[in-house]
């Protein structure tokens, strides 16, 4: 089938000369347009530059090379063989007639790990292959930069890069990754997840910083889904207000984002909360658009600790969430409704408000119209949210609510309306 259909793309570019065309040739060449047209062969690409083959096969090569055939997008998935991609490169092969703009890579793939010298001298040739995987992801990134619309990647944001001269060779790999990822321009959607948890602020010479100020310098970015320390040690101004604030992702979003997504990690990173012009500040602001700095975001996801907060914490963000910016809050992490998240202790593991309570207080405080995503889980988990929105807040919300919630399913996830006393409606999509 993939050979059949690549050389209809081969004919796209050369059609029959003949002056009649039968109704078959006709119906042959409506499909043939349907199906490009709707970028299906992203699908068919699934298991490109895999052990057997790259690309699909040395013919669908060919036609790159004599340009006969243009495909937007091409998609490289997790199962992508990055030393079958390095070699297919080195070959010369015609890699330019195809245009990589969403790229999702494995955990294995880190591009801004540490060099381990350890590990290189136990087993250098493992090293070495690890050395030329990240070698292979920055040239793909380089090749791609300028229409690379999509990008999942784990990366080592602890990292730091004040290295000694005599080291830099070793740190080569993390610059020229992070050089090739500032020239993606065009970037719409990114996924980092964090591959070295700390609880701690981040510091200023590491890659999480670094990779901020790329973040910033996305005109096009619309959707960030960020794992990792959201803060950093040290302090800017704000302009507008004259205070002295700690540094956090909010100081680095571009104008252009739509959609953000914050997720703890390994564990629910409470401290961030601590500050008061720190990150809680800026999520305030992001919230309500302050100043006009976050004219697009409209989506805000939020991390296990932010609805593990105590009550008199919580409740200082609805000010801001009733400022009729944002249109949609949900919960990122994996979590249970009635089961709260955990985090390390002095010597022990501290359990955490279940996420339910303040999800009570979410529904009782909202004077504005809003989504609530509450999709992900088990088939039991799913279940269980589903039975808490029609029933919890009839007993628990009673006094707010202006009729009975209603369920309606659509798709993958199901959807729970409530209305309000004061003529606002809660949808929860689970």
């Amino acid at each position: 089938m993939q050979r059949q259909r690549l050389s209809t793309a081969h004919t796209a570019q050369h059609p029959s000369t003949t002056s009649t065309t039968s109704t078959t040739q006709k119906q042959h060449f409506s499909a043939r347009d349907e199906f490009f047209a709707n970028g299906d062969l992203v699908f068919l690409l699934k298991g490109c530059f895999t052990k057997d083959k790259y690309a699909l096969n040395r013919r669908f090569l060919q036609f790159a090379k004599r340009k006969q055939l243009h495909i937007t997008p091409v998609a490289v998935r997790a199962n992508v063989d990055l030393e079958a991609y390095r070699r297919a490169s080195y070959r010369a092969v015609p890699l330019s007639g195809l245009t990589i703009s969403d790229i999702e890579w494995t955990t294995q793939a880190n591009p801004t790990a540490e060099f381990d010298l350890i590990a290189f001298l136990t087993s250098p040739e493992s090293a070495m292959d690890d050395i030329d995987v990240r070698r292979t992801m920055t040239a793909m990134i380089n090749a791609h930069a300028p229409h690379l619309r999509r990008l999942h990647v784990h990366m080592a944001l602890n990292v730091s890069l004040t290295y000694a001269p005599e080291n830099a060779a070793l740190y080569r790999h993390i610059d020229a990754f992070l050089g090739a990822l500032s020239k993606c321009t065009a970037m719409e959607s990114l996924t980092v997840v964090q591959t070295d948890h700390v609880a701690r602020d981040a510091k200023l010479a590491t890659v999480q910083c670094r990779l901020f100020h790329i973040i910033n310098t996305m005109p096009n970015l619309k959707v960030l889904d960020f794992n990792g320390n959201m803060t950093i040690e040290a302090t800017g101004v704000q302009d507008e207000i004259g205070i002295t604030n700690q540094l956090t992702i909010f100081d680095y979003l571009p104008e252009s984002l739509c959609e953000l997504t914050i997720r703890d990690g390994a564990f629910p990173r409470m401290y961030k909360w601590r500050e008061f012009y720190g990150f809680s500040a800026g999520l305030k602001l992001a919230m309500s658009n302050y100043g006009n700095r976050f004219p697009s975001l409209k989506k805000i996801a939020l991390p296990s600790s932010f609805w593990s907060l105590p009550p008199h914490v919580f409740g200082g963000f609805m000010r801001h969430l009733n400022s009729k910016h944002v249109t949609h809050i949900g919960v990122s992490d994996p979590f249970k409704l009635k089961t709260g998240p955990t985090k390390p202790g002095v010597g022990d593991i501290m359990p955490l408000p279940a996420p339910y309570l303040m999800l009570h207080y979410l529904i009782a405080s909202l004077a504005v119209d809003m989504v609530l995503d509450l999709r992900g889980g088990c088939h039991v988990e799913r279940l269980a949210r589903i039975q808490w929105a029609l029933d919890a807040p009839q007993t628990a919300l009673t006094s707010f609510l202006a009729e009975a919630s209603k369920s309606s399913d659509g798709g993958t996830y199901t959807t729970v309306t409530m209305r309000k006393k004061n003529e606002t409606t809660l949808r929860v999509l689970i």
